[in-house]
């Protein structure tokens, strides 16, 4: 039954004050988001065999073929929606 099923996304709402400080930032001198925390950075999240299961083969080859893009586009995500590279926790304003 549905109440039986695993809690596949784990979202919970934090102050802004604890978590809109620990997203991506934009670093304009060197034009690229920044992660902030190890929870950001690349290696936390799910690798490219994850992307391939929730995204499909398009996100696959980019994650693969345009890593450093890749990885920006996620990074950018994060910062704009204030959630982490697992979205544990989302920012509320």
């Amino acid at each position: 039954s549905y109440h039986n099923l695993p809690n596949l996304a784990r979202i919970s709402k934090i102050s802004s004050k604890t978590c809109c400080n620990m997203v991506p930032r934009y670093d304009a001198s060197r034009k690229k988001w920044v992660p902030l925390t190890p929870d950001d950075e690349e290696d936390a999240g799910y690798g490219p065999l994850g992307s391939l299961l929730r995204a499909g083969p398009l996100p696959f080859m980019n994650r693969i073929t345009k890593s450093e893009d890749y990885d920006q586009a996620v990074l950018k995500y994060m910062g704009q929606e204030n959630v982490n590279r697992n979205v544990r926790f989302v920012c509320v304003q």
